[in-house]
């Protein structure tokens, strides 16, 4: 526990462990200590849990969610079943004393307010004044006062670790709709760019991925720490980089198999192909990726808003390009005529909306390419 609430509270005394925690039904937790103070948190109370899980049974995470969330909780849903695997709470539903939520739910909602109280979780973000101590009572919501939560509303993502045991495809879901984890310092992604969550569904990443995985979503954790959208723009691009260098050993071998086939120039001409970074990219999207796996309209509004920036700041006739290209440009300008883009910002702000708009869109993109990735080329085109 020594990542507990209560260490933030008071450390002198909880270094001493002089402390007891327990509940009261209509008020929250109180916070006994030796018998000299107490402070009651106000917030939802559950005496336990169902079916005998006990707190080490979920995974909790606490966010910023841009939107918002559609009547303070949504269920955690599986998309291969169908089944409910966990909740996202508002903090301050989380608040209510008198917040109503069915048997399953409660359960869920008890295990997100102790994950915090006991086992640290936004550890980093718990900020109390000596002042609100000194009142004895707070909100569950006022635990959670810090400037690194501010850009959204604070939710608490809490998941059964038996029905969902990858946290991370829960995470990565969440980033999908801009969430930001509550130790990152900025937030870009705004509440017009990512709407209210009415429904949250978990896909699995493939597993094919291997150790991939957890780069990638180190990359889209680190992604909304930028201080300013080129900056999140190239962190996500790094995602592509790797879903190209996991599919360029199988077309490698692709053409070496078929090598005999080609002439010198033939060969060249292919290698130049295999090897060519946005080539690579268009051939992600094309035999790589499953397209059931887009959810809406990201490839085409991330390639629209690509190409209005591109034609009004890079170049005028780009019109006809297709969304590998766009995000290909876009990189080429930041990395390499990037201070140009910087001196023209301060004249003309539409420089850091459009790329704001624009890596909002490829954030969704990249999620639905992780989701979608093909261990194996499709078979009805070739390279």
């Amino acid at each position: 526990m020594e990542k507990s609430v209560v260490s933030r509270l008071a450390p002198e005394l909880f270094n001493q462990a002089l402390f007891d925690i327990h509940t009261v039904e209509g008020k929250g937790y109180v916070i006994e200590y030796d018998g000299t103070l107490s402070i009651t948190i106000s917030s939802f109370v559950e005496k336990s849990f169902m079916h005998g899980a006990v707190l080490g049974d979920f995974f909790s995470s606490l966010v910023v969610i841009p939107g918002g969330i559609q009547g303070g909780s949504v269920p955690i849903k599986a998309k291969a079943t169908g089944r409910t695997i966990g909740y996202l709470f508002s903090v301050e539903g989380l608040s209510d004393t008198n917040a109503e939520f069915n048997t399953y739910e409660a359960g869920y909602a008890k295990a997100a307010i102790e994950h915090v109280l006991f086992d640290g979780i936004g550890h980093k973000a718990v900020e109390i004044s000596e002042d609100r101590i000194s009142e004895q009572e707070l909100s569950f919501d006022d635990l959670f006062v810090s400037d690194q939560l501010e850009g959204g509303e604070k939710a608490i993502a809490v998941t059964s670790l038996a029905l969902c045991p990858d946290s991370q495809s829960v995470l990565i879901s969440l980033a999908r709709h801009g969430a930001r984890f509550y130790e990152l310092d900025d937030v870009h992604y705004g509440p017009d760019l990512f709407p209210e969550i009415q429904s949250l569904s978990i896909k699995e990443i493939p597993q094919h991925l291997g150790e991939k995985r957890s780069s990638i979503f180190f990359l889209l954790h680190m992604a909304g720490e930028q201080p300013d959208p080129f900056s999140k723009f190239i962190s996500l691009y790094q995602i592509i980089e790797i879903l190209i260098s996991f599919i360029f050993k199988s077309e490698l071998d692709e053409f070496v198999k078929n090598a005999s086939d080609f002439d010198a120039w033939t060969s060249k001409e292919k290698l130049q192909e295999l090897t060519g970074e946005k080539n690579r990219i268009k051939t992600l999207y094309s035999r790589y990726f499953d397209r059931s796996h887009i959810e809406s309209d990201e490839f085409s509004e991330c390639a629209r808003l690509s190409k209005e920036f591109i034609q009004e700041f890079i170049e005028n006739d780009f019109s006809k390009a297709d969304w590998p290209s766009c995000i290909y440009k876009v990189r080429n300008c930041i990395v390499h005529d990037r201070a140009s883009l910087v001196i023209r910002q301060e004249k003309d702000p539409k420089i850091i909306s459009g790329m704001n708009e624009i890596a909002s869109y490829f954030l969704k993109c990249c999620v639905s390419l992780l989701y979608g990735l093909r261990k194996e080329a499709r078979k009805d085109e070739s390279l």
